[in-house]
């Protein structure tokens, strides 16, 4: 579905929600920044990848990711609620 429309958001969060299932947490933070870089800035893309790494223990990366949904949608509920937690963990 990729290759033949590299242009569709849901086609990327779906199969790095496959990957995540399966564990495979590279291969669907790989497949999100395909996203990110066909797509540019896309806050769903860049929440899916802020969770994955929450899920892996890289808050640095979360937060960085969060920042961009922040920036492109400032009132987006869930994005500041990961925000709220991810500052708490950087700051132990």
């Amino acid at each position: 579905a990729l290759t033949l429309n590299p242009t569709r958001e849901r086609h990327y969060l779906t199969l790095s929600q496959a990957y995540c299932e399966l564990q495979q947490f590279g291969k669907a933070i790989h497949v999100l920044q395909m996203g990110q870089s066909n797509l540019g800035d896309n806050p769903r893309i860049s929440l899916a990848l802020a969770e994955i790494y929450l899920a892996k223990e890289m808050p640095r990366k979360a937060f960085e990711e969060l920042t961009l949904v922040l920036k492109m949608e400032p009132d987006h509920q869930k994005a500041n609620q990961l925000l709220v937690a991810v500052r708490k963990e950087l700051e132990e």
